[in-house]
């Protein structure tokens, strides 16, 4: 389960994938093609290293990334996610950071604006941790935090349009505010301390139907680790 943030990351963006028709994110069919079968390839790979811990299978995934983005021009956003995943798991953090820059952000606008950014930060957060520097981990989880906050607090009467709007925890779970609010209690909670909760989340959850069941849904992903994944 430490890996479930990251699954419903991955989940969320092929339905955005799927969803995507006459965009200017679609793939020819050809190319479409190869990429399904790129990801499938690489689900397997990622499944066998979860469950073996072998590092062989993080070189044989990027290879296969490696050759699914470059058909896509690195417009493949679940391929993008596996390929931080895996640097970020073989402490190869400084390629991680170069190859996001690299990226086209358009294909996680849907995730909110501040995603790209955040990466970056968490990125460095990563690299730092590995190093034990704890003075740029507190300046790059300040600045994540920030990121985050300032987002919330400017679309917070739509956050809670939108939670009202579903009709049920589930639909509200596969959102595009689901990222941000997450996100939000854990940067808050890293700062804070896990007990506390902001008086923006509580104002959030007083005004919304069915808010609780969501933010518990959201607490469990954070105890079992799930959002420290890319």
């Amino acid at each position: 389960m430490k890996n479930l943030f990251f699954l419903v990351l991955v989940a969320f963006f092929s339905v955005q994938c799927s969803n995507a028709k006459n965009s200017k994110e679609e793939f020819p069919e050809h190319i479409a093609v190869q990429l399904r079968e790129i990801r499938t390839q690489n689900m397997n790979y990622y499944n066998e290293f979860l469950f073996s811990g072998d590092s062989a299978y993080i070189d044989s995934a990027l290879h296969v990334i490696d050759k699914g983005l470059v058909i896509s021009e690195n417009r493949d956003g679940i391929l993008v996610m596996y390929k931080l995943y895996f640097l970020k798991a073989s402490k190869r953090f400084d390629d991680a950071i170069a190859f996001w820059k690299t990226v086209d952000p358009s294909p996680f606008s849907d995730f909110g604006e501040f995603y790209c950014d955040l990466t970056t930060y968490k990125l460095y957060i990563y690299k730092y941790e590995f190093q034990n520097d704890t003075d740029s981990i507190n300046f790059y989880t300040a600045k994540a935090f920030q990121l985050i906050d300032d987002y919330v607090q400017e679309n917070k009467e739509d956050i809670i349009d939108y939670i009202n709007s579903k009709d049920d925890d589930f639909e509200t779970m596969q959102g595009k505010y689901l990222l941000a609010l997450a996100k939000y209690q854990y940067y808050y909670g890293r700062i804070y301390g896990d007990y506390k909760q902001s008086e923006l989340i509580q104002e959030i959850q007083k005004r919304c139907r069915h808010s609780k069941s969501l933010f518990q849904d959201i607490d469990i992903m954070i105890k079992q680790g799930g959002l420290e994944d890319i």
